[in-house]
């Protein structure tokens, strides 16, 4: 996944556009920028066909800091 600057902000949460795996999605970060959860979108001739959600603290754990869901 690149680096890029947020793209929305919440009270609680920053949402930045990414591309994994060479297609389109989503990061979810906390406040202090610590790991939520990932999107992936799945695109066929233009249109969003599938979304995959990656949540589980494990499977992120190489892409930075994770954050601590039980507080959010």
């Amino acid at each position: 996944m690149s680096r890029c600057q947020p793209g929305v902000r919440t009270p609680r949460r920053v949402v930045a556009p990414r591309r994994s795996q060479r297609r389109p999605g989503s990061i979810f970060l906390d406040r202090e920028q610590r790991l939520i959860g990932v999107m992936v979108f799945g695109i066929v001739g233009g249109q969003i066909t599938s979304i995959s959600s990656i949540l589980n603290p494990d499977k992120l754990a190489h892409l930075g800091p994770i954050a601590d869901l039980k507080s959010l």
